[in-house]
C-alpha cells in the first residue's frame, strides 16, 4: 500500500494503549467502554495534545475498481463487484461510506460501465448506481479509470487525456423509450375492435445517453485535483488545472505545522494525514468490540497529535484513504460515528474547507517525480493510440477505433496498476492489438505480365478489418520502362473483402519494372507498409501475338475446309463404286 503522508503500515502506534487509557474520560467520550488499563500500560506516558471542540475532520474515500485494461467493466465484472451475496467490492465500498459524512471520490468508469449497458446491465449494478446517485455524501470525480494524473503530464501526452466518446459501446436497442400503455377498451361481441398502437411517452427521457450523461457524477464538486503522493511538480499542477488540490503530507513542506488546510498558489489545498488514515483504517477493520474501541481511541489520539502539531489551520484534519481501503472497512461508518459522538470532532465536507481557505496558511510543494520506467511504458501506449487514430482516418467510422483506444489508454494508466509486475506485459498486449489493426489493410503481393503497349495495371488491396476503408492508392514505377498515367486512385474496400485499384499504363520499353505501391487515408495519413509489385514489361509484343493468333486461326480454318472437301469426295467415290457394283 502506498504511503500517504508517512508510513501506512497497519497496526497501533507505540504507546497507543496508554493514549487510549489516559484520555478516555476527557477526550474520547467513551465512558462506557471496557476498562483497558493495566499497571504496565498506565505507566506509559500519554501525549499532552487534546482536541478542541469543533475540530473539522474531512474523510475522503475513493471508490474504484480493480485494474482493467479495457476502459469499461464487463457485465460479468459488474455483476461480481456489485453483488450483495457475497458482497462485491463495489458494494462493500459503498456500504462503508453512504450516509457517513465522508466525501466520496468516484471513478467515472464505474458509472459509465453501468450506463452504457442500459437495460442489459446486471440488476445489482443498476441498483448500485441508483444507490450511489441518491447518497447524501459530498462527492467528486476522479480522472476516468482513476488514471494517474502526473503519469500523463510527465509523458508525451503532456496533459491528462479525457474520454472521446462511448457510442461504440451503446446498443440503442437497450435504451428503448418507454411507451404509454393504451387504455383498455371493451370489445363488443359482434364487432371486432383494433387495439390502439402504443405511442411514445412524450415525457420520457432521451432514450440513448449522451457522452456527458454517461460519465456524469450527480452533485459532484468540480475541479478537485488529487495527484498521487510523491509524483507532482509545480509544472504538473499547472497542467492539471483545477480549483482545489488534495495532497499528502509528504508533498508539502512543514505539513504538520500547516495542518489539514493550506493554499498552494491561489488554490485551496487539503493536506491529508497518512498517520490518521492508518489509525482510522485499522479501526474500520477491527471486528472484536473491545479491540475496536481501543482502535477508535488510537484514531482519536492520532487526530489529537495532528491538531497539537498545527500552527496554521488549527483544528482541521484531512484523511484520504487508499484505493480499495473501503472494500475491507466494514466498521468505517461506526468508527466515524464514534469519533463524532461527543461533539469534539465534526465531520466536514470539502465544500466547507474550500470556502474557508482564504485564511489558510501558504503551503510549499515538495517536488515529486514519476518513475521513468512507468513513463516510458505509458509512452509506448500513447504512441500506439496515436497510430490507431491515424489509421482511423481511413475507416468509415473513425470513432469505432479512436474511442475505445482512448479508454484503454486511460485504463492502462490507472493507479490500480501500481505495484503490478505484469503491467508492462499488459501494455504490450494492448499494442499487439493495435499492430494487428494497422496490418489489417495490405497490398496483395503479385507479379504482373504486361504485354500490351497500353493496358491496365491491377493492384489488389485486402481489408481484414471490421469496417470499410477508403484509400488513396499510389503506384510509382522505379524505372522509366513503364509509364503510369495517374498518380493515385481512390478505392473503397469493404470489411473483410478484397478490391482492386486499376492504373492505366503505357509500356515504354521491355524489361522488369518494380512498382512501389503505397496507401494513404483521404487525409494523407499513411496506411500499412509500402509494397513492391514486380511487373514484366514486353513492349510491342501485343501485335505479333495477335498476328500469330490470327495466322493460327487461319491455318486451322483452311485445314478444316480441306478436310471437309476430302471427306465429301471420299463419300462420293464410295457411292459411285457401290452403284457400279
Amino acid at each position: 500500500m502506498q504511503a500517504k503522508g508517512g508510513s501506512r503500515a497497519r497496526g497501533r502506534r507505540p504507546g497507543a494503549v496508554a493514549v487510549a487509557v489516559s484520555i478516555t474520560a476527557g477526550l474520547l467520550g467513551l465512558a462506557g467502554a471496557p476498562a483497558l488499563a493495566a499497571p504496565a500500560v498506565i505507566s506509559t506516558p500519554a501525549p499532552t495534545a487534546s482536541i478542541a471542540d469543533g475540530v473539522a475532520l474531512t474523510v475522503i474515500v475513493p471508490i474504484t475498481a480493480p485494474a482493467d485494461a479495457g476502459g469499461l467493466l464487463s457485465s460479468a465484472s459488474l455483476a461480481e463487484y456489485t453483488a450483495t451475496a457475497p458482497l462485491g467490492m463495489l458494494t462493500r465500498q459503498l456500504d462503508a461510506v453512504v450516509g457517513t459524512g465522508a466525501v466520496i471520490a468516484i471513478d467515472p468508469m464505474i458509472l459509465a460501465s453501468i450506463r452504457v449497458l442500459g437495460s442489459t446491465a446486471p440488476a445489482s449494478a443498476r441498483e448500485w448506481l441508483a444507490r450511489f446517485e441518491s447518497a447524501p455524501n459530498e462527492r467528486f470525480a476522479l480522472p476516468y479509470a482513476d488514471a494517474d494524473p502526473t503519469l500523463f503530464t510527465a509523458s508525451s501526452a503532456g496533459s491528462l487525456p479525457s474520454p472521446l466518446g462511448f457510442g461504440f459501446a451503446i446498443d440503442p436497442a437497450n435504451f428503448a423509450a418507454p411507451v404509454a400503455d393504451p387504455t383498455p377498451e371493451p370489445t363488443p361481441t359482434t364487432t371486432p375492435v383494433t387495439t390502439p398502437t402504443p405511442t411514445p411517452d412524450p415525457s420520457a427521457p432521451p432514450a440513448v445517453p449522451t457522452d456527458d450523461e454517461v460519465v456524469a457524477v450527480p452533485g459532484a464538486i468540480d475541479g478537485i485535483v488529487w495527484p498521487r503522493a510523491g509524483t507532482a511538480t509545480e509544472a504538473d499542477l499547472g497542467l492539471l488545472g483545477g480549483n482545489a488540490l488534495i495532497l499528502s503530507t509528504t508533498d508539502v513542506a512543514d505539513a504538520a505545522s500547516i495542518g489539514g488546510l493550506g493554499t498552494l498558489g491561489d488554490r485551496p489545498t487539503m493536506i491529508a494525514s497518512g498517520e490518521v488514515a492508518d489509525a482510522m483504517v485499522n479501526a474500520s477493520r477491527t471486528l472484536d468490540e473491545a479491540s475496536w474501541l481501543a482502535a477508535v481511541a488510537d484514531a482519536r489520539a492520532s487526530i489529537a497529535d495532528a491538531v497539537a502539531a498545527q500552527s496554521g489551520s488549527a483544528g482541521v484534519v484531512v484523511v484520504a484513504l487508499d484505493r480499495l481501503d473501503a472494500a475491507n472497512a466494514a466498521r468505517l461508518p461506526a468508527t466515524l460515528a464514534e469519533l463524532a459522538a461527543d461533539g469534539t470532532i465534526r465531520l466536514t465536507g470539502l465544500t466547507e474547507l474550500v470556502e474557508g481557505a482564504a485564511s489558510a496558511p501558504a503551503a510549499t510543494l515538495v517536488p515529486g517525480a514519476q518513475d521513468p520506467e512507468r513513463v516510458a511504458t505509458i509512452n509506448t501506449r500513447l504512441s500506439g493510440e496515436s497510430a490507431a487514430a491515424g489509421f482511423s482516418t481511413a475507416t468509415a467510422n473513425p470513432a469505432l477505433v479512436t474511442d475505445p483506444a482512448r479508454l484503454a489508454t486511460l485504463a492502462l494508466g490507472s493507479q490500480s496498476w501500481i505495484g503490478r509486475t505484469d503491467w508492462p506485459t499488459v501494455v504490450g498486449e494492448s499494442l499487439a492489438g493495435i499492430d494487428a489493426l494497422l496490418a489489417s489493410v495490405r497490398v496483395v503481393d503479385a507479379t504482373f505480365q504486361f504485354f500490351a503497349d497500353r493496358s491496365v495495371l491491377p493492384i489488389s488491396i485486402q481489408n481484414d478489418g471490421p469496417q470499410a476503408v477508403t484509400l488513396l492508392v499510389t503506384a510509382q514505377p522505379r524505372t522509366g520502362l513503364l509509364d503510369i498515367d495517374i498518380e493515385s486512385v481512390e478505392l473503397t474496400v469493404p470489411a473483410g473483402s478484397l478490391a482492386t485499384a486499376e492504373f492505366a499504363a503505357t509500356a515504354v520499353s521491355n524489361g522488369t519494372v518494380l512498382v512501389t505501391v503505397t496507401m494513404m487515408s483521404p487525409t494523407g495519413v499513411p496506411i500499412g507498409a509500402p509494397a513492391i509489385a514486380d511487373v514484366n514489361v514486353q513492349a510491342g509484343w501485343e501485335t505479333p501475338i495477335v498476328a500469330a493468333a490470327a495466322v493460327a486461326v487461319g491455318v486451322l480454318l483452311i485445314f478444316g475446309i480441306v478436310r471437309t472437301i476430302r471427306r465429301v469426295r471420299a463419300s462420293r467415290r464410295a457411292e459411285e463404286t457401290a452403284t457400279d457394283g
